[in-house]
């Protein structure tokens, strides 16, 4: 017995030196022991982290299921447990092999320990390989123990609670991507990383232009994620996402006249002047502020609004004046509105293009009343108007093919818009925000499926068909087929007009700069491919990608995109901050599985065709240009 302990006493030394020298500030996770598998006698415990604990008695045990997404250092820090009687031998496994041994308190309250809870602190380190391990913690003798919970220090920093309780699974390897290209090109793309974190999944904070001096021809292929799944979560979340409410600012509870001057509401400030003039009260209140408009994405200083005042009913006639100054040099006057004796809301319409996201926008605001003695103010509010809903027509329909072209109320780069002329027949149709192309499902008698869609601003999306038994499947990662400024926030190849030809599948793109494209597109029950070329320019495409990929990272399991492999060897992680990298395909995928549009594409990009450009430094050129104004993703501050 004695030779025995001293064997568990060396392991444990091991292990803690091991620790010692590993030590480090990874993520914590706390397992706690009410989420773990099993039937499990349980207790309420107000002092216990979830309110409740797990009882365990001589010789059961409670086991917790872990899974990494790579190899990973692990530190054991601690288990939380109280004891309320004689004492209990606990002994701590990692996948079956002994991590530590600890003993609990001999002392007793008479059910009164039961609420308070000890930490035995491990601190035991080690390495795992990527995939799933079994944590379990067993009684050897004593009469019963109860568990808070485990904490775990984990090394991988983009590790998730989702993917270590196993809810969100990686895969071991990326995608196997095949050539096709045949020869050697002249030229390959250059990649660089313009990307910046986030919190809200609804935003295409990842972007990665792709620049090629000679570019001629390339391909985009939509397919299926690599990694397995059954689930097809295609929701939107809008957790985090601090820019989409429709509330510009609310000023609440202002008396006229008041004794202050300046009140406050975000970044909106108001402000008080003019006094009552014999009779007549006169107060006027001035709201300046800020919208961001189309340069950073945004349509608040382009789309109209509407004007909200409530206040506390009088028994007198209220006028209200409304005076504006935004986009237009001269300053714009509403027409008067009349709060009538008992009345208490009042709104005013603004019309779209009158706020400007340059300069500072104001709202004076003039309340005139006879014999009113005070005039309170309950709410003054700035909001988006509401956008109508979309129209959709279908302008082309075949058994292969359906068409349909989309209007919008407020297209983000309003007023531009593109004409779509369906050939042969050259069908016009003006005023067109975007257009979606739909297949047949080829194991259904009637439906159809979206596998593309193209917006005006020139942003592609692509879709392979649904798998049998799902009856559509979201679209994810999008790409910019275009020249865009990739010091723009939001990157765009505005498209004037496009001709489609429904019968060959063909479409030629005309840009509103004077650069045209031709696509070709392909779908199979695997993929869907656009093949893009006849490219012709309009702007020096040594410093000007041909193509953008706009994604969505939050962390690992929240993304519409992770990873990023080369020519179809090297990965790299979407965020990191990589050096500019070239290749002649790229491949923007997920690792692991996302609970957001789980089943939206992965995109390759392969660059068909470029010839030898006549400055052989081109990339050169374009990386010092991009340096002397492109903000790093080091140091990029999203707007809010």
């Amino acid at each position: 017995m004695a030779q025995y302990r001293c064997v568990i006493c060396v392991t444990i030394i091991v292990l803690v030196l091991y620790s010692c020298a590993l030590t480090g500030h990874g993520m914590l996770f706390t397992l706690n022991a009410a989420d773990a598998r099993g039937n499990h006698s349980f207790s309420q415990r107000s002092n216990s982290t979830t309110g409740r604990v797990v009882k365990l008695g001589l010789g059961s045990s409670i086991s917790f299921n872990i899974c990494l997404r790579e190899n990973t250092t692990i530190f054991v820090n601690k288990v939380r447990y109280s004891n309320d009687g004689i004492p209990d031998k606990c002994i701590l496994y990692m996948d079956d092999i002994k991590v530590a041994t600890f003993t609990t308190r001999n002392w007793t309250g008479w059910g009164e320990m039961w609420n308070v809870f000890e930490d035995f602190v491990i601190r035991t380190g080690f390495e795992l390989p990527r995939g799933w391990h079994v944590v379990k913690l067993e009684i050897v003798s004593g009469d019963g123990v109860e568990i808070d919970g485990l904490v775990l220090d984990v090394s991988d920093k983009r590790l998730t609670e989702d993917m270590l309780n196993c809810k969100l699974l990686c895969q071991a390897n990326g995608p196997v991507v095949v050539n096709k290209n045949s020869n050697q090109l002249p030229q390959y793309g250059l990649i660089s990383q313009s990307s910046y974190p986030t919190k809200c999944a609804e935003e295409d904070n990842v972007k990665i232009p792709i620049v090629l001096h000679g570019i001629q021809e390339y391909s985009l292929t939509a397919s299926l994620p690599t990694y397995t799944t059954f689930e097809n979560r295609r929701g939107e979340n809008t957790t985090g996402c601090s820019f989409l409410p429709h509330v510009y600012w609310t000023f609440t509870n202002i008396t006229l006249p008041s004794k202050m001057k300046l009140y406050k509401a975000g970044s909106a400030t108001l402000s008080i002047f003019r006094n009552s003039i014999s009779y007549l009260l006169s107060k006027s209140t001035s709201i300046t502020f800020k919208l961001f408009g189309r340069s950073k994405g945004h349509i608040d200083a382009e789309i109209g609004s509407i004007f909200k005042i409530s206040i506390v009913p009088i028994n007198r006639v209220v006028e209200v004046r409304l005076v504006l100054t935004g986009r237009s040099p001269r300053s714009i006057m509403l027409k008067s509105q009349y709060f009538l004796p008992g009345e208490r809301v009042m709104r005013f319409d603004i019309p779209d293009f009158t706020w400007s996201e340059d300069k500072l926008n104001s709202v004076t605001v003039t309340f005139n009343s006879y014999a009113a003695s005070s005039i309170t103010i309950r709410e003054m509010q700035l909001e988006r108007r509401v956008m109508k809903p979309e129209i959709t027509e279908t302008i082309f329909e075949s058994g292969e093919l359906v068409i349909d072209a989309v209007y919008m109320d407020f297209w983000w780069r309003a007023p531009e818009s593109m004409k779509i002329n369906i050939l042969p027949k050259a069908e016009i149709y003006p005023n067109v925000a975007y257009f979606r192309v739909s297949r047949p499902i080829p194991w259904t008698t009637d439906s159809y499926a979206q596998i593309f869609v193209l917006y005006q601003d020139g942003n592609a999306r692509l879709l392979q068909l649904p798998p049998p038994g799902l009856d559509w499947i979201p679209f994810g990662s999008s790409v910019i087929i275009g020249s865009t400024d990739p010091k723009s926030h939001r990157p765009s190849a505005p498209i004037s007009e496009v001709d489609i030809d429904p019968y060959s599948f063909k479409f030629n793109i005309r840009y509103v700069d004077g650069s045209s494209a031709d696509f070709k597109l392909s779908s199979t029950i695997e993929e869907t491919e656009i093949v893009v070329s006849n490219l012709k320019f309009a702007q020096d495409m040594s410093i000007h990608p041909f193509a953008t990929l706009r994604s969505m990272y939050v962390e690992e399991g929240n993304s519409d995109c992770d990873s990023l492999m080369i020519d179809g060897e090297k990965s790299y992680h979407i965020m990191d901050d990589w050096h500019p990298k070239n290749g002649r395909s790229f491949m923007f995928y997920r690792r692991c599985e996302s609970k957001h549009l789980t089943l939206s594409p992965d995109i390759l990009l392969t660059v068909r065709r470029s010839q030898a450009g006549s400055v052989a430094n081109w990339w050169q050129l374009y990386l010092a240009w991009r340096r002397s104004g492109e903000p790093s993703f080091a140091n990029f501050k999203r707007y809010p």
